[in-house]
């Protein structure tokens, strides 16, 4: 629990800034000049020794504030070049609390940006605000949804396309094997002789004695009578000589 002390030293502290806060307000609003800002600039800084950080606390603050119209004027611009310069060095060679040095450190952030705080002061978000995230989360769920939907649609569409194809050259191939023609038999030309297709001639052909591979059919015809008459004369000269 901590002691009344400590309660007293916030609200002081919270006052001291509430009241530089006022005091940067008023300066924005042309109701001071700048010699008053300068002064004030001046008499948080002037320590860099052994600093306050309540005083360190206050000049960040008023500096938030007042900065971007501060700066607009060269003479202003030069008086600010040395309140920084005693922050380097109240960064450099002051033992500070974590929260006060990362405190001035975003005061040099702050200004190389050109006043644009990274870290925007946001406060509770309202209700259309959180109706508008709603609404757009839903859009894109839904977006990412349906882009799911046509990749699936997609592959299953590719996937029948690749199996028709295999199908169909399945089908012709058992067909060509349907469709195959018998050899044809082999014809007569006028003379006699076989004639045999190109396809026909690279086939094997039975094995043939020589006499009817190198006859015609007229000459063995002739020399089967030839035979038979010489037969006949034999059994006549049989006949004759008894």
């Amino acid at each position: 629990m901590m002691s009344d002390e400590y309660y007293a030293m916030a609200a002081a502290k919270r006052r001291g800034l509430g009241l530089v806060k006022f005091i940067g307000n008023l300066y924005i609003l042309n109701m001071l000049n700048d010699q008053v800002i300068l002064h004030c600039l001046r008499d948080q800084s002037k320590n860099v020794v052994d600093p306050s950080e309540d005083a360190l606390e206050n000049l960040a603050q008023l500096i938030k504030t007042v900065g971007p119209r501060f700066e607009t004027s060269d003479r202003n611009k030069a008086a600010l070049n040395m309140i920084y310069d005693n922050i380097q060095q109240i960064l450099d060679n002051c033992k500070i609390s974590s929260r006060i040095r990362f405190m001035l450190m975003d005061l040099q952030d702050l200004r190389k940006s050109n006043w644009k705080s990274i870290k925007s002061e946001a406060g509770p978000k309202t209700i259309k605000e959180i109706h508008n995230e709603a609404e757009l989360k839903r859009i894109e769920d839904s977006r990412a949804s349906a882009e799911k939907r046509r990749q699936n649609k997609s592959g299953y569409n590719s996937g029948n396309y690749n199996s028709g194809d295999s199908r169909s050259n399945s089908t012709r191939g058992g067909s060509s094997w349907g469709n195959r023609k018998e050899p044809r038999a082999p014809t007569k030309d006028s003379r006699g002789f076989t004639s045999v297709s190109r396809s026909q001639s690279n086939r094997p052909v039975p094995e043939q004695s020589a006499s009817t591979s190198t006859m015609s059919p007229r000459e063995n015809s002739k020399r089967t009578d030839s035979m038979a008459s010489n037969i006949f004369a034999a059994l006549d000269d049989e006949d004759a000589g008894h």
